[in-house]
C-alpha cells in the first residue's frame, strides 16, 4: 500500500539495526522519514544516503535523548520544519546489564530518562504536530515484560514502566492520537552475544522461528493503518514470552 500525500514520520534510534529497518518499512509505505541519531556523525550521514538512495524523502536530526535540553531543541526543529506528523515511533532506547546485586541509582536513572522520560518528553511537545494529523505514537517494549527474568533490572524496570504509560496515554490523547507499544522477542545479537551465540537460540521459541526485524517493522506498520487500535501492547515474539527462562539468554544461553 502507497499513501497519498502522507505526512511524516519521526523513528528514533533509526540509523543502524532494528531502526534502520523500521524506517526503511515505512518509506516503502510512502511516509516521508525523519530520522533521529545520538549525534549526526558518518555513520548517520550514511543511513540518511542510504534511505534517500532508495527513493525516500528522509532527512536526519541529532539528539541525545539522556538530556531534556537536546530533546528541546530537536523538538523545536521538527515542529518548525512540520506543523503535521502522522507517526512517532520511540524506537532508540539504553540496553545495559545489571541486576539486583549490581544495581544503583545511576542506572535506575539512566534507563528512566532515555527509555521513559524520552518518548514522553517527545509525545509532549510534538502532540499538537501529531493531533493535526490523527496521528499514531508507537513505542517499542520487550517481551519481557510478560514473563520477566532477573537480569538487565533497570532495563526491564523501564519498559514496565513505558507499557503502563501506553495506557495513560492512549485515553490521554485520545480521540486525536492513537498510542500502542509493540513488544519484541530476541531480535539481533545484543552486544554481549557473538552471530554464533545468538543463531544458537534464536529460533528456540514455541513458534520455532525468533522475531526479525522486518517482523517488527510490519507490525509498525499495522499499526500506522490501524485507525481503530488505541491503548495496545502487539507482542512479536514467536511465543518466547511463554518460556519461563530465569536468565536473560544474551548473558547465559538456555541449554
Amino acid at each position: 500500500m502507497t499513501l497519498a500525500a502522507p505526512f511524516p514520520v519521526l523513528v528514533t534510534g533509526a540509523t543502524k539495526r532494528l531502526g534502520f529497518e523500521i524506517a526503511r518499512a515505512l518509506g516503502v509505505l510512502g511516509y516521508p522519514l525523519i530520522i533521529h541519531a545520538r549525534r549526526d556523525d558518518h555513520s548517520s550521514l550514511d543511513a540518511l544516503d542510504k534511505l534517500q538512495a532508495l527513493g525516500f524523502q528522509a532527512e536526519l536530526v541529532a539528539c541525545d535523548l539522556a538530556d531534556p535540553d537536546s530533546i528541546t531543541k530537536m523538538i523545536a526543529q521538527v515542529t518548525h520544519r512540520h506543523d503535521r506528523l502522522a507517526g512517532l515511533i520511540n524506537n532508540a532506547g539504553l540496553f545495559e546489564a545489571d541486576n539486583l546485586e549490581s544495581f544503583t541509582p545511576e542506572s535506575f536513572l539512566k534507563h528512566q530518562a532515555v527509555n521513559v522520560q524520552a518518548p514522553i518528553l517527545l509525545i509532549q511537545g510534538l502532540q499538537q504536530q501529531l493531533a493535526a494529523a490523527k496521528g499514531c505514537v508507537v513505542n517499542i517494549l520487550d517481551h519481557n515484560i510478560e514473563n520477566p527474568n532477573i537480569d538487565f533490572l533497570s532495563y526491564k524496570l523501564s519498559r514496565f514502566a513505558m507499557a503502563g504509560g501506553i495506557r495513560i496515554l492512549a485515553r490521554a490523547l485520545a480521540p486525536d492520537i492513537r498510542v500502542n507499544g509493540i513488544a519484541p522477542g530476541l531480535t539481533l545479537p545484543s552486544p554481549l552475544q557473538t552471530l554464533d551465540e545468538f543463531g544458537a537460540i534464536h529460533g528456540k521459541v514455541p513458534l520455532g522461528r525468533g522475531s526479525d526485524p522486518q517482523d517488527i517493522a510490519n507490525a509498525i506498520c499495522y499499526f500506522m493503518t490501524a485507525l481503530a487500535v488505541t491503548g495496545q501492547i502487539m507482542f512479536v515474539d514467536g511465543g518466547e514470552r511463554f518460556l519461563a527462562r530465569l536468565r536473560d539468554v544474551s548473558i547465559i544461553p538456555p541449554t
